[in-house]
């Protein structure tokens, strides 16, 4: 049954993630064509009417009006093109102000247009897909209705981008076979541009990341889980796929720019009068002022002089006045710098977010793969993953959940209502209900304490009640369930010879318990992992493109160096991913010496109370006085100082064997209580002390071999992170068997 649901998650991952390939497919596709919509505006300048000929143009003129004239509904203006719409306020049934419409329509009527050459009827009549973009010139509200028009009046300045039919001699918008947006627009043309481009680099990042999901769910069905094998696809699948759609989509970009100069060059060939000269010289140079870049350029020197000719007859006069046109014609842009930098803002909040969400993922992950699976009886102080069964008995009984009564370690109760808001219904959680116990976990080897306060639990069991419009529902952990947990190996609170499994006093300790297979849940963190990535990486392509479609700068260029961001943003990903490995270890390390410190100070606090007492009974025991004076007069332990440790370590324990022998010979130094008590601290120390020792040799070892692995090598280098010195082996040997011997005397 496992192996069926794991198969049918499998199926489900490889289907979404085909579907995000087509899906950023299509919205390539759709963003270069808002791309080259932009491109196209930017390349035809303001021509002056007398120089139209066949094609598509863009002229800028003042209205006047033809034999028909519109009157507008609500204010009676008199207009030639208009556009309005009645609406109504009312309430809903949660007393919130909405608005709907009662009445809209658009109308038209050809007109005329003059520039300072001349005049040129325009039918907007026929449009099939004209851009309208007019300015509200009425509103009025009377009591609850709202009356707007949006209108064109004779005598307003308005721009056209259109065709020109010289039999007719009429400006119309059917521009299809010329790969150009019909716009009519009391405001520029370019700034028409400017929103398909934001339109584009929006659709353009969409697809990205739709790229980068699929990437992690092909990953994800296929069961891989290692963050290098994504790295890699990434960085191949992702930006090969961008690079080669872009060029693709560049090529044709670049050959419709060739037809539609070669459309203008024709129709005035081979007598063009001196303002289409000037016009397509024009033409020509805004066309390669958007080539200035890589890898615009070279497509453009490479067919410049073929499919890019030079008017015939071209004087020098003409030259300067094309290029002065050209010089006062800016590129398209967004006209809203607040909205671009609030998009951009909020692609990148949500981009640092995910982005943490996923190095916390890949980090809980790479943290239980390098972490050795341990046994109950062979577990080192520090952070330790374990794996066996819940075991309870009389020591550490279970308890019973509150729907079911069923025996557990763990549960977590919730009480959920149903509650009506208006026309709207959602469930209110009333009550909840979160218990847990300790419990031992059982291995092959032993068992081990478990105080699973403040973990993170997977629970095992879930069930379910629905009655009285409520639902009951509670997760359990049961006893003798086959677990796999992660947390800190502390000193039981309880026992300071044995180890707990804990959160430990550290908050960014991971604790974590859970029913499945590590290999399971391994596969779970890296696809959240992976996920979490492709919406950082996303949103982060999508704070970019926005930012430069809104500064007018999203080109194909910019689209390959938007590209670029994937090898650079995993690149730094990886680089943060393994120095908080290293810093992890490292504080790990320190934690572990801060503790052995800890526990020397406690022990240290004890030397003068007794050389106190053996100052009153052991007077003529000079040399045994002069120990415990030295020991009283010994130096703080500097950090780090291994030997050092070492050294006090044996010198204590040479004096408390010593002690320990004369207090059998002296039965009233024996029966004080003070001496009891700190031979009692001094033996709870000891054992404190061997525990903490393996804890921190165990993590020195694991943080040398680490800094001297690939890659992690040449970042302790770069930061200068030098190995942490670990007790000898000569030595630690002779503190063992120092250790039996006391417990013996």
């Amino acid at each position: 049954m496992r192996h069926i649901k794991r198969f049918l998650k499998a199926l489900l991952a490889a289907a979404l993630g085909l579907a995000c390939f087509a899906t950023a497919l299509a919205c390539f596709n759709w963003g270069f064509l808002s791309m080259r919509d932009a491109r196209q505006i930017d390349r035809l300048p303001p021509t002056p009417i007398a120089a139209l000929a066949q094609g598509p143009y863009a002229v800028h003129g003042e209205v006047l009006a033809g034999n028909q004239v519109l009157t507008a509904p609500y204010s009676g203006e008199k207009a030639v093109f208009l556009r309005y719409r009645l609406e109504e306020e009312y309430r809903d049934s949660d007393n919130n102000i909405r608005t709907r419409t009662l009445d809209s329509g658009e109308r038209r009527a050809p007109f005329l247009l003059k520039d300072t050459s001349g005049e040129v009827r325009i039918n907007p009549s026929d449009q099939s897909s004209m851009q309208t973009s007019l300015s509200r010139t009425y509103r009025v509200k009377r009591g609850d209705r709202i009356y707007s028009e949006w209108i064109i009046r004779p005598g307003q300045s308005i721009n056209i981008l259109g065709a020109y039919d010289p039999e007719t001699k009429w400006i119309h918008f059917d521009t299809r076979n010329w790969q150009i947006p019909a716009i009519l627009s009391v405001g520029t043309l370019q700034a028409e541009g400017g929103k398909s481009l934001l339109q584009s680099g929006v659709l353009v990042s969409i697809a990205s990341g739709l790229i980068a999901f699929g990437i992690a769910l092909l990953l994800i069905a296929l069961q891989i889980h290692r963050f290098w094998i994504y790295v890699l696809f990434m960085i191949c699948g992702g930006m090969g796929f961008l690079w080669y759609t872009g060029l693709t989509n560049l090529k044709k970009d670049w050959s419709e720019a060739a037809i539609l100069y070669q459309e203008r060059y024709k129709a005035t060939y081979p007598t063009p009068m001196p303002e289409q000269r000037s016009d397509l010289y024009a033409m020509r140079l805004l066309i390669e002022r958007g080539a200035q870049k890589w890898p615009d350029r070279p497509l453009f020197n490479h067919v410049a002089e073929r499919q890019f000719p030079l008017p015939y007859g071209l004087t020098e006069t003409e030259i300067q006045q094309a290029k002065k046109l050209t010089d006062s014609i800016r590129p398209s842009s967004f006209q809203s710098p607040l909205m671009v930098s609030l998009l951009s803002a909020g692609g990148l909040v949500l981009g640092l977010m995910a982005f943490l969400a996923g190095i916390l993922s890949i980090k809980q992950k790479r943290l239980m793969e390098h972490i050795p699976t341990a046994s109950s009886s062979g577990l080192s102080y520090g952070l330790a993953e374990l794996k066996g069964k819940i075991l309870v008995g009389e020591e550490l009984p279970c308890m019973q959940s509150r729907l079911k009564g069923k025996d557990c370690v763990a549960y977590h109760y919730k009480v959920e209502e149903k509650r009506k808001s208006g026309n709207k219904t959602k469930w209110v959680t009333i009550e909840e209900d979160i218990r847990r116990t300790p419990f031992w976990l059982e291995d092959e080897e032993g068992k081990i304490r478990v105080l699973p306060k403040d973990a993170i639990i997977e629970y095992s069991g879930r069930s379910k009640e629905s009655k009285g419009g409520r639902i009951y529902t509670e997760w359990l952990l049961e006893p003798g369930l086959a677990i796999y947990t992660i947390g800190f190996a502390g000193l039981d609170p309880e026992k300071s010879d044995r180890l707990s499994l804990q959160k430990g006093t550290d908050r960014h300790n991971f604790f974590f318990i859970s029913p499945r297979r590590e290999e399971d849940i391994l596969r779970s963190k890296g696809a959240k992992g992976f996920l979490a990535t492709s919406f950082s990486l996303a949103a982060f392509l999508f704070a970019a493109s926005v930012l430069w479609a809104g500064l007018g700068w999203f080109t194909p260029s910019a689209l390959f160096q938007t590209a670029l961001i994937i090898p650079l943003f995993l690149l730094l990903y990886t680089l943060i991913l393994h120095f908080n490995d290293i810093i992890f270890l490292r504080n790990r390390c320190h934690k572990a010496w801060s503790d052995i410190h800890t526990i020397l100070q406690r022990r240290f606090d004890l030397w003068p109370q007794l050389e106190k007492i053996a100052k009153t009974y052991l007077a003529h025991e000079k040399e045994l006085l002069t120990a415990l004076s030295s020991l009283r007069t010994e130096a703080s332990l500097p950090p780090g100082e291994t030997e050092k440790a070492e050294e006090i370590v044996q010198k204590e324990r040479a004096v408390c064997n010593s002690f320990h022998a004369r207090m059998e010979s002296y039965p009233q130094l024996k029966a004080q209580s003070l001496v009891q008590e700190i031979t009692h601290e001094i033996i709870r120390t000891e054992n404190y002390l061997s525990l903490l020792r393996k804890g921190y040799a165990d993590s020195v070892e694991i943080f040398n071999t680490r800094i001297q692995s690939f890659p992690d090598f040449f970042l302790a280098k770069m930061f200068r992170i030098k190995p942490i010195k670990t007790f000898s082996q000569q030595r630690e040997k002779t503190l063992g068997e120092q250790d039996v011997l006391y417990k013996k005397t």
